[in-house]
């Protein structure tokens, strides 16, 4: 089947799929949402770029948009990938032990800053980016995605607030929280899949309540400074940094990786027992703390894993121009990063199905996108919205 057919079926299923969740309300808002999704994905990055395209009054847009509530949002986002996460928890389980090995998967969290200038713009706050190396204004986003096989599933995500109480172990412990009941209800054994998190999540309270929740399996980033007790050790203690200087960890390749890694077991005075790694990363030797995994191995594996956090974050940034929209209220702040979600909810869909890359599948996209205008919008489906397109010669430019 060509790669237009699974287009013009994926088009057609993503807007039967939000029609039935948002069943109460009015056809033109969700066929507005259908519109920018697939916009995106030909590079309209924002509502306005989107109406001068079709050639539709920008008002009719926005105010499609305003129909829709945060709670609508949240329910989109939901039924993109709540099912879709489930279902292949359910597969991998089904196989043997070596396979759900072989699939490395793992619950990775992380936060990411969305760079924003403004005052009618909800959640704005002044964030520490990682990216930039210091403090920006703008949007925080904590967000859990699930590694699995050649896959990376957004699962749940926050936006953080400076006037909130709650901080960013909260979110992640509420987070959690919610995708324990809900797999837990599914039959998926959690107990199996381990969370990652960077050192700044480095909580003992924060991993305690994380365990009790049903994910045995924690590992989380370890500064240098953090003070160890080696082995059996009650009275030796020393920082992290200070122990490998010392030699204690063995940074020499073995078995169960190819890298200069060493491990160390001993307990720390405010995180109780754990199992320290040791990697060499550009240059720098980086720790983790691992709690509930024994295995050297599935202590690397898990490590290894973290990273596709980030390259979702990448992927959402510089690929669906995450941060391009700017709607105003917490409506509009979620249906800012929603909608580029949606957008790569329809970019999974098609890599299962054609096998493509990312990079390649908005390549095929942007070649469809240079027919016709109406041929483009029969292949959306488009029907209820009322649409006044623009002159052909218009649309070139």
């Amino acid at each position: 089947m060509s790669f237009e057919k699974e287009y013009e079926r994926i088009a057609s299923m993503l807007r039967i799929k939000f029609s039935r969740e948002l069943t109460q309300k009015d056809p033109a808002a969700i066929e507005v949402v259908v519109i920018l999704v697939l916009s995106l994905l030909m590079g309209w990055d924002t509502p306005s770029k989107v109406a001068e395209h079709l050639g539709l009054p920008k008002h009719e847009v926005y105010g499609a948009l305003k129909k829709l509530t945060l709670h609508d949002w949240q329910r989109l986002f939901a039924c993109a990938f709540e099912n879709l996460a489930i279902q292949a928890l359910l597969e991998a389980q089904s196989h043997s032990d070596a396979t759900w090995s072989r699939l490395q998967v793992v619950v990775a969290i992380d936060d990411s800053v969305i760079r924003r200038w403004g005052q009618l713009l909800s959640y704005l706050g002044n964030w520490w980016s990682g990216q930039f190396h210091r403090v920006l204004p703008g949007q925080d986003i904590v967000m859990a995605v699930l590694r699995i096989g050649n896959q990376v599933i957004p699962l749940h995500f926050r936006i953080m607030s400076c006037l909130a109480q709650k901080g960013r172990h909260d979110k992640v412990v509420g987070i959690l929280k919610d995708l324990a009941a809900k797999w837990k209800e599914a039959g998926i054994g959690i107990w199996r899949i381990p969370v990652s998190m960077d050192a700044g999540y480095a909580d003992s309270g924060m991993i305690e309540t994380i365990r009790e929740l049903g994910f045995r399996k924690v590992l989380t980033g370890a500064k240098s400074s953090f003070i160890l007790r080696p082995g059996r050790s009650k009275k030796v203690e020393a920082p992290l940094k200070e122990l490998l200087g010392r030699g204690r960890l063995n940074r020499e390749p073995g078995w169960s990786c190819k890298e200069r890694v060493g491990f160390l077991k001993g307990a720390s005075p405010k995180f109780g027992r754990v199992k320290v790694c040791a990697r060499i990363m550009l240059g720098k030797v980086r720790w983790v703390f691992a709690f509930g995994i024994d295995r050297a191995c599935e202590i690397v594996r898990v490590w290894q894993s973290h990273h596709w956090v980030e390259e979702f974050f990448k992927r959402m940034k510089h690929l669906l121009s995450w941060g391009s929209y700017r709607l105003k209220g917490t409506s509009g702040a979620h249906a800012s990063i929603v909608v580029p979600f949606l957008a790569y909810f329809v970019l999974l869909e098609l890599q299962q199905l054609t096998g493509g890359t990312f990079e390649r599948l908005l390549w095929a996209i942007d070649q469809l996108s240079r027919i016709d205008m109406n041929d483009m919008l029969k292949l959306w489906d488009i029907k209820r919205f009322e649409l006044t397109l623009v002159e052909p010669d218009v649309l070139l430019h």
